[in-house]
């Protein structure tokens, strides 16, 4: 009956990872860099990732990201950090960078509570720089060896600075996260953030990312992703949406 079950939960995940994908300016996806972290002690990874485009335009890209995770019993605490930079053909360098610490307590397993502060700069987009600060209510009702599910809300601060002009926002966070465990080298996860104004929920935010990971060598593997953002109130010559996909390398420690 439980292999049944599990059997179930992972078509529903499945499908999931399908719809959500064709759906979905500064918004970062932090669930795809949590752990399955059951155990106490230190862990984390490192990224590294390039991409280069020829053709209409040139461009080469490298990205690096450093994560840590430790866990103490009921108590959980992690910091992500990410910096990108891209140089085109006649030299030109544009930056982005991204930050988070945050913190668990877990009252069960299934229900936590969490603080994060988390910061990020994109000159691609004209984010000068990006600050959040708030509290969320996480509810977990799937976990196990293989398959994990997860529903969070949050209230949270949102400064964002983007050319000469500052905003400060109240914005609430509603997320749906999901992984799957298929066997031993392969697993896929997807998530869907939706980040309404508190005072006008006509501006609202949107992410989706569907995230595959394929272990090539005890603890290196190979990942791809693709990652739809929409904002419905961007900046000024700014689009409604992105689109980004993305291949790399990532070591576990």
């Amino acid at each position: 009956m439980r292999k049944k079950s599990d059997n179930i939960y992972c078509i529903l995940i499945l499908l999931s990872l399908l719809f959500n994908s064709q759906k979905s300016h500064s918004q970062v996806n932090t669930e795809k860099m949590r752990q399955w972290a059951d155990s106490s002690g230190l862990s984390g990874n490192f990224y590294l990732s390039t991409k280069l485009i020829n053709g209409n335009s040139e461009l080469f890209q490298g990205d690096a990201k450093v994560n840590f995770l430790y866990r103490h019993e009921k108590h959980l605490l992690f910091s992500l950090n990410n910096f990108s930079q891209t140089k085109s053909k006649d030299n030109k360098f544009i930056d982005k960078g991204f930050s988070l610490l945050r913190y668990n307590y877990e009252f069960t397993p299934k229900y936590i509570t969490e603080f994060f502060l988390q910061g990020e700069f994109n000159h691609i987009r004209k984010l000068e720089h990006r600050y959040l600060a708030g509290l969320a209510f996480r509810y977990v009702p799937i976990h196990r060896e293989k398959i994990y599910g997860a529903l969070g809300i949050a209230a949270m601060r949102e400064e964002e600075a983007i050319s000469d002009t500052t905003l400060i926002k109240y914005r609430s966070s509603l997320y749906a996260t999901f992984k799957l465990k298929i066997n031993e080298i392969l697993s896929l996860n997807n998530t869907v953030y939706y980040q309404p104004r508190i005072s006008n929920p006509k501006d609202f935010r949107l992410l989706n990312e569907g995230f595959l990971e394929l272990k090539v060598w005890k603890q290196l593997e190979f990942f791809m992703s693709i990652q739809y953002r929409f904002d419905s109130e961007p900046p000024a010559l700014v689009k409604h949406y992105d689109i980004e996909l993305k291949n790399g390398i990532k070591f576990n420690f």
